[in-house]
């Protein structure tokens, strides 16, 4: 009896796997799946980590090896290393930079009374939104290749949808907000950061013109 209950305690605490986490939160997550997340802690904050570097990885490495692809002939060693060096540079660089993010819009968040720790927001938040990232690669990927109109459509639509509605539903799952205040928290930090990283691509321009 004593042996069963330690296995059923070792399973309980066992991890879940990328497939398993996304078969519960794609296409559409819920309230009640993110918070059954939460609280079941089946997610670590570096299965997180390396769950986002993997994906940033095969998403710049779909949006970026059309050319290749298109003209086989032109293949050679030296674009082949790099394309693997800027995904390798992607995987490193995106968790950085959702960590800064994440950490923007939890610090929002807790100055409007939201409830919640910035490590399980971090989980949500990147869980939710890596399904649609891929998506949107091979989107990017399968346009390139056919010029196909609707595809690029479908393409436009990613972005919109990570905004408005996926991102949104990340805060008020960690932070129990409600809607329209978890929405606009993300579009405040999300236009925060385009006039910031604007503001520093202006910078370098100009000093390199200089």
């Amino acid at each position: 009896m004593k042996t069963q209950r330690k296995v059923v305690k070792r399973e309980s605490a066992q991890s879940w796997g990328w497939y398993k986490i996304w078969l519960v939160t794609f296409p559409y997550p819920t309230y009640e799946s993110g918070r059954r997340l939460l609280a079941e802690e089946k997610i670590s904050l570096r299965q997180a980590v390396v769950w986002l570097a993997v994906v940033s990885f095969v998403y710049t490495l779909l949006t970026t090896s059309s050319p290749l692809l298109k003209n086989p002939r032109t293949v050679s060693l030296e674009k082949v290393l790099a394309l693997l060096g800027n995904g390798l540079l992607s995987g490193v660089s995106s968790p950085v930079a959702f960590g800064v993010s994440t950490g923007l819009i939890h610090g929002l968040s807790k100055m409007l009374r939201g409830r919640g720790i910035w490590r399980d927001f971090f989980i949500v938040y990147t869980v939710f939104s890596l399904p649609i990232i891929l998506l949107d690669g091979l989107a990017i990927l399968i346009y390139h290749l056919t010029l196909s109109k609707l595809t690029l459509l479908v393409r436009m639509f990613f972005p919109f949808y990570l905004l408005l509605v996926i991102e949104p539903l990340a805060i008020r799952v960690n932070y129990q907000l409600h809607w329209i205040v978890a929405a606009l928290i993300n579009l405040v930090v999300s236009f925060g950061i385009f006039l910031a990283l604007a503001a520093l691509y202006m910078m370098v321009v100009s000093g390199v013109t200089t």
